[in-house]
């Protein structure tokens, strides 16, 4: 090490260094020094503004809270409770852990309640349902609204807004115009045109769409022939046709009467299901016969002949449909998890 590098490497000793008294002399004599002001009112004014925040937190969780409150304790209605729960999303219900936003159930009550009213002043208009009655059926619409997304979503189904169009043409060209329909939605709904296909066209296609994937769906179609052969098993014990058709048929013009269809002759009904009827005897019941209806049991009770050639048949029948989509979303609900946070 040079001698150079010993000096600067040196530490002084106690002796060298400076007494307290020499420091201080050494010291300018020149005023304390202060933090600047400026530092000093910014931390005041950043305090100020984080307590405000806080404070309008705390305002706001409690205002939050105090509606929450009103909401699913009291009930609360009105042009206040409107705005807020169509400014936050607060919930109605939870079906299977998803949300159903109280805005939307608030919408269906009072969309239903209007409607209600309107049918009320009809000269025929019979017993109309209750308030109660009213909310409890639009929960209902908006859980079955969300079985059906998740049965979309499983089937990997969707409706396009040109779908929707066409659909809502028909409707258009079926009754006078889109003015006057338009007319008649305000009318009967308080909606838009656009309000309507969202809330029942995309709905109603969606079903349709949904419905054609589940009878696709072999679980499903196997259960659907099974309750057939059920109801044709317990014909065969010695079960009373009538008796079967009324329980059992999902033909609403013939199951009260039994399965009564009456006299008809050939290219008045579905092929599949005339064939099968003109080849029975007189008394005889045929085995399950499948057409686009669904399933059907078909027992002859009279014929009428020309010549040899049977012409016309009296028969009755029991329908029973493939499984359906409205069976799907039933069994859906009967398996979901629902908790309402309303009062229905």
């Amino acid at each position: 090490m040079t001698m150079s590098e010993e000096i600067l490497n040196e530490q002084p000793t106690a002796a060298e260094t400076p007494a307290p008294e020499a420091t201080e002399n050494l010291a300018p004599s020149a005023a304390p020094v202060t933090p600047p002001r400026r530092t000093t009112s910014r931390r005041v004014f950043l305090s100020f503004l984080l307590g405000g925040l806080a404070g309008i937190a705390v305002l706001a969780i409690v205002v939050l809270g105090i509606f929450a409150l009103g909401i699913y304790k009291f009930g609360w209605q009105g042009t206040a409770t409107d705005v807020a729960v169509h400014a936050i999303p607060y919930p109605a219900a939870f079906v299977n852990g998803n949300p159903v936003r109280y805005s939307d159930y608030a919408d269906d009550v009072a969309t239903l309640t209007r409607f209600y009213g309107k049918m009320s002043q009809q000269p025929d208009a019979g017993p109309l349902p209750t308030d109660q009655e009213i909310r409890k059926d639009a929960m209902d619409r908006l859980v079955q609204e969300e079985l059906l997304r998740e049965a979309a979503l499983k089937y990997n189904v969707s409706v396009t807004s040109q779908e929707i169009d066409d659909e809502f043409k028909k409707i258009v060209d079926g009754r006078g115009g889109e003015a006057s329909v338009k007319d008649e939605i305000a009318d009967l709904y308080g909606w838009t045109i656009e309000q309507f296909k969202t809330k029942v066209m995309r709905s109603y296609l969606l079903q349709q769409k949904v419905g054609e994937a589940v009878q696709k769906d072999e679980k499903y179609a196997q259960q659907g022939e099974g309750k057939a052969r059920e109801v044709l098993q317990k014909l065969k014990d010695g079960g009373d046709f009538a008796k079967l058709a009324a329980e059992y048929s999902a033909d609403p013009g013939s199951a009260q009467r039994g399965g009564e269809l009456g006299w008809f002759g050939k290219g008045v009904m579905v092929a599949p299901f005339e064939q099968a009827a003109f080849a029975l005897k007189k008394g005889e019941t045929s085995d399950l016969v499948k057409t686009d209806f669904g399933y059907h049991i078909i027992n002859v009770e009279d014929v009428k002949e020309v010549d040899g050639a049977v012409t016309e048949v009296q028969a009755r029948h029991i329908l029973i449909q493939p499984y359906t989509v409205d069976d799907y979303l039933k069994e859906a609900k009967d398996a979901a998890k629902v908790t309402l946070l309303v009062k229905e």
